[in-house]
């Protein structure tokens, strides 16, 4: 089994390939969602040459895949609005339930327990 992340672009893609070649399960874990994070950001025009290219490229990788990963229901949402098949898409949530987990007191000396 493969898992590409999203960082740096186009790894998905090289995925596929080998997915492809060797015939190994893929899957993407999408933490950023190129390259509309580009358009967003203005280093990208919204449908200029190179976004639809990296677009299509993006796609087809998200598409071929056995399954993305989300970080969460935004990115879900994002991604299915972008044509990623709903079934292919599992979320796992990357942040910490605040109300669960909280810092211990400030301890200025003494040695450093971690459980």
């Amino acid at each position: 089994m493969l898992i590409t992340m999203t960082t740096p672009p186009l790894l998905g893609a090289a995925g596929t390939i080998a997915k492809a070649i060797r015939g190994t399960r893929h899957f993407i874990w999408e933490m950023d969602v190129y390259p509309n994070l580009l358009v967003t950001l203005g280093a990208l025009g919204e449908r200029g040459l190179v976004t639809r290219i990296l677009s299509g490229i993006e796609n087809c990788a998200r598409r071929r895949s056995d399954g993305i990963i989300a970080i969460g229901s935004c990115m879900r949402t994002r991604l299915l609005a972008g044509g990623t098949p709903a079934h292919l898409v599992h979320v796992a949530e990357n942040w910490a339930d605040g109300s669960a987990i909280s810092p211990g007191p400030n301890r200025r000396s003494g040695p450093l327990k971690v459980f």
